[in-house]
C-alpha cells in the first residue's frame, strides 16, 4: 500500500517496543532517504537511543535529523535507553543531526521538512503532535501512515483543549471534526485500527508466530530492548490492578452516602462494571507478559509496517474478505 518513491520520510516515533520492529522491518526501503524522526511521549530523552537504533539497522546517519518532540509524563523504562548502545557510543559518539530544543508540539520543524521535498511521506507511530496545524497545502503533498489506537485517543484528549476559537474565525470545531479534518488532509493516508485489545489479544509472540520469532530472537538488542519494555508494562499493570479494589469500595461507599437507602444506582454499578474490564484486561497483560519472560511485542506499529512492506497486497486482500485488523 502506498507504494511509490519518496525523498523525504518523517519518522514520528514513542521508541516503544513495537515501533523498535517496525522500524527493523522497514529499514531495508528507507537506506539512503533523507529523514526526520521526530521523538515524543514518555519522561526521558531518547535522542542517543534513536541514533544507536536507526545505526544499529543499518540508515545512513549524515541522512537524519532528530528532533525532540512533546513529551509526557508517563515514565520510560531506563533499560531501554542503553539496549542498542555500542562502546564508541557509550565513549561519547553519537552521530546523527540533532536538533534537540525544549520539547515541544511546535510544528515548525516538520513544516519546513516536508514542505522541502518533492514526494514526502509521514509516518505516524505516536500522536502527531507537532503535524497538526502543518499547513494544508503541505500535507496535500503528503502520503502518510498512521497506526490509530492510543495515538488516536491522545490527540482527540489534546485536541479538545488545543486550539482557541479565533483560530478558526470565531468557529471552535469539535475534537472529532478536527482529527478527521487531519486525516483527510493527506494526499493519501493509510490509517489502521485494530479490532482486539493491543498487549492482550494483539501481541507478537512464541505462541502466535514460532517461526517469526525465532527470527527475532536473533537480534539480541532487541530482545534486551523488548525485555525491559515488558518489565516496565508488567509493573505499570501491576500498580493499576492494586488500585482497582480501593478505586471499587471509594465508588460503593460514595454511593450509599449519596443514594437512598444506600444502595448503588445503576449508573454506579456501571462505572464498576468499567472498572472491572480494565482491570480484567490488565491482568491479561500481566499473564502474557510473565508467560513469555518478557519476550512479547504488541502488534501495533508492527502492523503499520507489515502493511507498507506487503508489496504483494496479501494484507489487504484478508482485509476485503473481512479478516485484516483495518
Amino acid at each position: 500500500y502506498l507504494q511509490g518513491c519518496y525523498d523525504r520520510v518523517l519518522l514520528s516515533t514513542d521508541l516503544e517496543a513495537d515501533d523498535a520492529l517496525a522500524i527493523k522491518m522497514m529499514a531495508p526501503q528507507l537506506v539512503g532517504v533523507e529523514m526526520l524522526v521526530v521523538l515524543g511521549e514518555g519522561n526521558k530523552d531518547k535522542s542517543a537511543l534513536a541514533v544507536d537504533m536507526l545505526r544499529a539497522y543499518g540508515l545512513d546517519l549524515g541522512c537524519i535529523t532528530i528532533h525532540q518532540g512533546l513529551q509526557s509524563s508517563v515514565d520510560y523504562p531506563t533499560l531501554a535507553l542503553s539496549a542498542y548502545a555500542t562502546a564508541d557510543r557509550l565513549g561519547g559518539e553519537r552521530g546523527g543531526n540533532m536538533f534537540c530544543c525544549q520539547p515541544t508540539h511546535d510544528t515548525a520543524v516538520s513544516t519546513s521538512f516536508l514542505s522541502s521535498a518533492q514526494s514526502p511521506f509521514a509516518l505516524l507511530l505516536k500522536p502527531p503532535h507537532e503535524c497538526m496545524t502543518i499547513p494544508s497545502s503541505t500535507l496535500a503533498r503528503t502520503a502518510a501512515a498512521i497506526y490509530g489506537g492510543f495515538n488516536i485517543r491522545e490527540l482527540h484528549r489534546r485536541l479538545s483543549t488545543q486550539y482557541e476559537a479565533e483560530e478558526y474565525g470565531g468557529y471552535r470545531p469539535a475534537p472529532d471534526e478536527k482529527l478527521e479534518t487531519f486525516l483527510h488532509s493527506f494526499k493519501a493516508c493509510l490509517f489502521v485500527e485494530r479490532q482486539g485489545s493491543v498487549g492482550r489479544d494483539a501481541t507478537l509472540d512464541r505462541d502466535s508466530c514460532g517461526s517469526v520469532f525465532d527470527l527475532l530472537e536473533a537480534d539480541e538488542r532487541l530482545m534486551v530492548f523488548t525485555a525491559s519494555w515488558s518489565d516496565s508494562t508488567l509493573r505499570s499493570m501491576a500498580a493499576k490492578v492494586a488500585r482497582f479494589g480501593e478505586e471499587v469500595t471509594a465508588r460503593m461507599m460514595q454511593a450509599s452516602k449519596e443514594e437512598e437507602g444506600g444502595k448503588p444506582s445503576a449508573a454506579d454499578l456501571k462505572a464498576v462494571e468499567r472498572l472491572a474490564e480494565a482491570a480484567s484486561k490488565q491482568v491479561a497483560i500481566i499473564r502474557k507478559s510473565a508467560r513469555h519472560a518478557g519476550r512479547s511485542v504488541c502488534h501495533a506499529d508492527t502492523l503499520v509496517a507489515a502493511l507498507l512492506t506487503d508489496v504483494e497486497g496479501v494484507l489487504l486482500e484478508g482485509d476485503r474478505d473481512g479478516g485484516g485488523g483495518q
